[in-house]
């Protein structure tokens, strides 16, 4: 019974992921183009620079991307590796938060009983444990570096180099996001015996030999990519991300608001509310695991607060700490027996949610089907996308080669220097003017993809009206 209260949380894992892989495809629009860009990494023998239809792709490093390689070298090019790896990371995870506890808390066992099945109990965490995303990646990553700094702290060997190898991975996976999460636990856990200064010399160093660590695949890439690319990667995706992002901007306290919900369902249990409070007062009492977690994670919301582009799931990293805390605070009212017997029946009732919406709702974002057809039709004549292509064809389809992009105002006079051609494109409805011109149509979320010909178009003449002044431009990827 100890062993399966221990170890019990990495079946309901286990079993979430694989009954993803059955029930659904690969999504658009972000599981479908990491998958794509990994494919046309495998294809071109291109490991140092990701890029997306054939253009370099800066929003990413490359970890998860190796991490897809790997796989696929050892088992063969397939959709199931890829998908498998959120679920290794959470496994992962949930052990180093294991780890974490017995280190925080050694008098009380228990809490490293508890802690990852809080989080297999949580909504958010485990449902995203079966995407093919980077941020269950990234918190093993930075779990791992938690783990350094507390070996560091206790005055084991090889804390500060499990710290920066932690810290390092983390900046393969997620670039400048990882040392939010990393850094604040220099200052929580500074080893007794070390003066201030030499505490954040040390800290220094290990952030340094993070740095030398990522470098290694930095350099050579920003080399290769060209300096369209080294703009792109080290502004854009670094300072601007972080201060003035282009996508995802939100206020600062959009966060917490979103934290009791991203807490389903334990933040519906006053209970659970109440040893949260308790776990806060012990660390404001400077009570070290607690301190530790609770400075880590409000350092870290902070930050992440202050970040212009905001995401639920960067918060992933932090929800171990608020497990620990959680499992600390609740000696006296959830035990670890109950505990898991809860965060069971949460990933049934997840599981059985996955089997109800399946037929419906993962049908709509298959791609499969017209994927094979784009991938038929390119092997034998020019096929080019109209509108912004996220790559939703390229793994699925196998592409051999990217796809020219158009603007919706140049299909047709691209269409009439290459007659023989096909162009993809999305429409609002079936039954429009762009849908009695398509040549074949295929469902896609609330909308559809349709197909079109020359002699399609020539039929109907209201359909994708063309621009006198728009010039056509094949290389606009």
């Amino acid at each position: 019974m100890a062993a399966a209260l221990r170890w019990g949380w990495l079946a309901p894992i286990a079993a979430l992921g694989l009954l993803s892989l059955w029930l659904r495809p690969l999504l658009p629009a972000d599981e479908t183009r990491y998958a794509a860009i990994a494919w046309e990494m495998w294809r071109d023998g291109q490991w140092l620079v990701p890029q997306l239809n054939g253009t370099p792709y800066s929003h990413k490093p490359p970890l998860l991307f190796w991490l897809m390689h790997a796989g696929w070298w050892l088992f063969g090019v397939n959709d199931g590796w890829p998908r498998l790896l959120g679920v290794l990371a959470a496994m992962l995870s949930g052990a180093l938060t294991r780890a974490l506890a017995l280190r925080l808390f050694a008098a009380a066992p228990h809490i490293a009983d508890s802690a990852p099945w809080l989080l297999v109990g949580t909504l958010y965490w485990l449902g995203d444990s079966t995407m093919l995303m980077f941020d269950q990646l990234l918190a093993a990553c930075v779990l791992l570096a938690w783990l350094g700094v507390l070996r560091w702290r206790d005055g084991a060997r090889g804390g500060l180099a499990l710290a920066a190898l932690g810290l390092g991975l983390g900046l393969l996976a997620k670039g400048p996001l990882a040392p939010l999460y990393v850094l604040p636990a220099f200052v929580f856990a500074r080893p007794p015996q070390l003066s201030a200064r030499r505490a954040a010399a040390q800290a220094l160093l290990a952030t340094a030999a993070a740095g030398a660590l990522a470098a290694l695949w930095l350099l050579p890439a920003l080399h290769t990519g060209g300096a369209a690319y080294a703009r792109a990667l080290l502004h854009d995706q670094g300072v601007g991300r972080l201060v003035d992002a282009f996508a995802h901007a939100l206020p600062g306290w959009w966060y917490l608001a979103i934290l009791p919900l991203l807490g389903l369902p334990w933040s519906l249990a006053p209970r659970c509310w109440r040893a949260l409070g308790a776990a806060l007062r012990a660390g404001w009492r400077g009570a070290p695991g607690p301190r530790f977690c609770t400075g880590v994670a409000a350092s870290t919301l902070v930050a992440l607060s202050l970040v212009s582009g905001k995401q639920p799931h960067y918060l992933l990293p932090m929800f171990p700490l608020l497990a620990l805390l959680l499992a600390h605070g609740a000696v006296e009212v959830l035990d670890a027996r109950r505990t898991a017997t809860l965060a069971l029946a949460t990933a049934a009732l997840l599981a059985l949610l996955f089997v109800a919406v399946a037929p419906r709702v993962f049908a709509r974002f298959d791609l499969r089907a017209v994927s094979r057809v784009v991938a038929a039709e390119q092997a034998r004549r020019e096929v080019a996308f109209a509108g912004v292509y996220r790559g939703q064809f390229t793994f699925a389809g196998r592409l051999r080669r990217p796809l020219p992009t158009l603007s919706r105002a140049q299909v047709r006079a691209w269409l009439r220097q290459h007659p023989q051609a096909l162009v993809i494109g999305e429409i609002d409805a079936a039954d429009g003017s762009e849908a009695h011109a398509a040549v074949a149509i295929w469902p896609y979320r609330s909308r559809h993809f349709a197909a079109w010909t020359a002699a399609s178009l020539a039929r109907v003449p209201e359909a994708l009206p063309g621009d006198a002044a728009q010039t056509v431009n094949q290389g606009d990827r």
